[in-house]
């Protein structure tokens, strides 16, 4: 799923850098930013309802999709604040530091998302055994932001 998502998103990002005048750093970005927004819309509706149920998109392999569960556990916050909520945050800030042109902090940052989806990674995998099909898409986004800022 993670080698998908690179792929991927790399070749839009390799398109949109060869064709066309967009940067696609501000497009991952921003894909990454709606990820996580919509992860903490979904977040804070189970939190209200517990009855709610995410929608299912009916995609042909995504039967192991086991995104509520993932956002139900314990491990989806720290400190009360959801994880998709921090993210967003953290892509925000993302995007401003790369509109002034402040690389050296992008890059912190974008390092700190591939350190943090690592850990969350570990953290669906051994602790929660459950898969996010978003979680690993923002993780792939991660790698391919911080590619981005260092080539």
């Amino acid at each position: 799923m993670l080698v998908g998502a690179v792929v991927g998103f790399g070749i839009v990002a390799f398109v949109l850098r060869r064709f066309t005048s967009v940067d696609p750093l501000w497009v991952l970005i921003g894909v990454a930013l709606a990820y996580s927004l919509r992860s903490a819309y979904y977040k804070r509706k189970l939190a209200a309802d517990p009855t709610y149920a995410l929608p299912k998109c009916g995609c042909g392999g995504i039967v192991n999709d086991r995104t509520e569960v993932v956002l139900r556990s314990t491990y989806s916050s720290m400190l009360g604040v959801s994880n998709a909520a921090a993210g967003a945050f953290l892509y925000v800030a993302l995007l401003v530091s790369v509109l002034l042109d402040l690389r050296g902090v992008a890059t912190g940052l974008a390092a700190l998302a591939v350190i943090g989806s690592g850990y969350l990674g570990y953290v669906m995998v051994v602790r929660i055994s459950a898969l996010c099909p978003t979680c690993v898409t923002i993780a792939g986004l991660n790698l391919l932001i911080l590619w981005q800022l260092l080539v």
